[in-house]
């Protein structure tokens, strides 16, 4: 598991509180653990992967994408909606992610 110090110190992290790191966090480890399953995954890097695809699945709870307008008066925010948030978009993005950072790619067996 990766810890919030890893995820403060040296991927240089800033969107997750200590509180929404322990949600997201297990949650990305939980997909990494399932890509491992479905898929080869190699690299040293697991742990800054886990680190984006926490940061990524909160961005999914927020509506996703950048934003592509803000308003100071009254609070307003709103979010580019060309980021596909279906599940598939979803886990499409994470799989992104995680080949950012590792090897993936389905083994053939001899």
């Amino acid at each position: 598991m990766v810890g919030y110090g890893f995820y403060k110190d040296t991927y240089r992290g800033d969107v997750l509180s200590q509180e929404e790191w322990e949600v997201y966090s297990l949650r990305a480890q939980e997909h990494m653990d399932r890509f491992k399953r479905i898929y080869v995954v190699e690299g040293e890097q697991e742990e800054l992967a886990v680190c984006a695809m926490a940061e990524a699945l909160h961005s999914f709870r927020d509506g996703g994408g950048a934003v592509s307008s803000a308003s100071i008066g009254s609070v307003s925010v709103k979010y580019d909606t060309c980021v596909d948030r279906t599940a598939k978009g979803q886990e499409r993005e994470l799989i992104r992610i995680l080949r950012r950072y590792m090897r993936v790619y389905r083994g053939v067996s001899a």
